[in-house]
């Protein structure tokens, strides 16, 4: 994944397996609604990492998460898309 210089990303921890299905599910919907959203998953950790354009863009796509999709996840804090190190991406999200 390529991201933009102004891209400001979260790694989410869902809580349950159930939690990472609805996160699954609602990133699906989202991206297919915004192209500016991107998400991986990370396949050592499990984690997905959510970017989007800018901070309030971000904040938008979590509440959302949570509230249409009823996920119950640990959010880490927003950074820039240069400070995370990644592995191979799953892009089971497009």
């Amino acid at each position: 994944m390529s991201l933009g210089e102004s891209s400001i990303s979260v790694i989410v921890m869902p809580n349950t397996p159930a939690d990472q299905d609805r996160l699954d599910r609602g990133l699906r919907q989202m991206i297919a609604e915004d192209p500016r959203l991107q998400a991986l998953r990370d396949p050592q950790t499990g984690h997905t990492l959510i970017s989007a354009a800018d901070p309030r863009h971000l904040d938008v796509v979590v509440d959302r998460l949570r509230r249409e999709f009823q996920l119950e996840a640990g959010v880490g804090k927003p950074t820039t898309a240069g400070d995370f190190e990644l592995g191979p991406p799953d892009n089971g999200f497009s």
